[in-house]
Parts: structure tokens; sequence; C-alpha cells
């Protein structure tokens, strides 16, 4: 049985999104600073796997700075010089802090839309360009 951790944190990187070689399953990778809170306290770094729909979904939501809660195992491994490595394969994670925090990022200018295009309403030029404009005068107000 493994140890399993419970860890709040923030991420020092942003994510990184693959997917494992062998059988193409999506995987993310990160690190999460914890620390205790207290002034003269040094952070811990845990590294942090998570893989499927918990990978994708950790990779869309959460960029560099943003806090992270993860629950999951201790594992580790042994790099090519023999080295042992401790991470934390996640099994189940959760937002932290205000929503507007969490969001993700905006779209990029082109993709951009004015408020009256996501009411679906028309904006005043394209309103002027079809005919359906107000003429001075006619204003409903």
């Amino acid at each position: 049985m493994k140890p399993t951790v419970i860890a709040v944190g923030n991420l020092t990187k942003d994510v990184v999104f693959e997917r494992t070689k062998t059988n193409g399953v999506p995987c993310a990778k990160f690190t999460v600073a914890c620390n205790s809170g207290r002034k003269d306290d040094r952070a811990t770094f845990l590294w942090c796997v998570a893989y499927n729909q918990a990978a994708e979904s950790i990779a869309k939501f959460f960029r560099k700075g943003q806090a992270i809660q993860i629950v999951g195992d201790l594992s580790q491994y042994e790099d090519d010089r023999k080295q042992a490595h401790t991470y934390c394969d996640v099994r189940q994670w959760g937002f932290v802090g205000a929503k507007s925090t969490r969001e993700p990022p905006p779209p990029t200018d082109e993709n951009r839309r004015t408020p009256e295009q996501m009411r679906g309403e028309d904006t005043a030029e394209d309103t002027a360009e079809s005919g359906g404009g107000y003429t001075d005068g006619d204003e409903p107000f």
C-alpha cells in the first residue's frame, strides 16, 4: 500500500500536457509548491503526474501561480543514474481560491466578441447596414 498525499499549493510552472509514448494516454506533469504559511518556512516542492480526464482538466484550467488541491499516492522511480525520485500520482484534484482566478484564459483578439454579439444582438453597424436601424426621431426612448 502506497502512502497517500493531500496537498494544497501553487503551480511553479505551466502544466506540461502530453500523451504517453506507448498507448497515447493523456498525461499532465506539474510541480506544486507547498508551505505552512509561516514566514520562516521553506516551500516543499512536490512533483505531480495525472492521467486521463484528470490530466486534460488540469491542463485546461491551471496555469503557473494558480493554487490547486491534490490527492494522490506517493510513488518513486529510478533515473538513468540510479537516483530515486519521489512524485505524487494524482487521483483527485480541486480548485482553491476565488472563481475568477480559475477561469480559462480569455480568447485571442481575433476570436473576441462584443457583448452584443454574445447575446445574439446585432451591433449598431450591422443594424444600420441591414436597413433595420432607427432614424433620427425614431428612437424608442
